[in-house]
This record gives structure tokens, sequence and C-alpha cells, in this order.
């Protein structure tokens, strides 16, 4: 688990795309030192942005963690899909 402001400097870029808020897509993105982030996404929004990134002969990887992710996973080089067991 990496602490509040603790990103490391990976040779790699890192966006948050995320649904929540803007206000507080932003709030976790300084948080973690993440340098872009986007908020309110649409499902739609997050597979544009990964296209977007692809064209420009990048790899991407997609962590989602939900089921309106799946478009954007798909869309990735890589999708990482993650959940949690509920007992």
């Amino acid at each position: 688990m990496l602490a509040a402001g603790t990103l490391p400097a990976f040779p790699f870029g890192v966006t948050i795309a995320s649904g929540d808020r803007k206000t507080v897509a932003e709030q976790v993105a300084r948080e973690l030192g993440c340098p872009e982030v986007l908020g309110d996404c649409l499902p739609e929004t997050k597979v544009d942005f990964v296209r977007q990134v692809r064209a420009k002969d990048y790899r991407v990887a997609v962590v989602g963690d939900d089921v309106n992710d799946a478009p954007a996973l798909a869309a990735g080089d890589l999708g990482i899909a993650m959940g949690c067991r509920r007992q």
C-alpha cells in the first residue's frame, strides 16, 4: 500500500480517469502525487481516453474496479480488474 504523496517515480505516465466527481478525483490525485486526473468520466470517456493514448503509440494498462470499467479494460493493451470478496 502506498502512503499519501508517495507515488513512486515510474518511467511511465500515470493518469487517474475516474467516474467519481472531479473534485474527489483531484483530491486523490493530489494525495498520490498523480500529475494527470480526469473526473466525472463516463465509461465511454475512459475508452476514448485509452484510444487517444494508444493512437500516440503508447502502451496502455488500465486498472478498474467496477463493471463500468470493462470497456476501458478491454480497450487497453493490459487490463487489470480488481475486486473484493464479500462474505
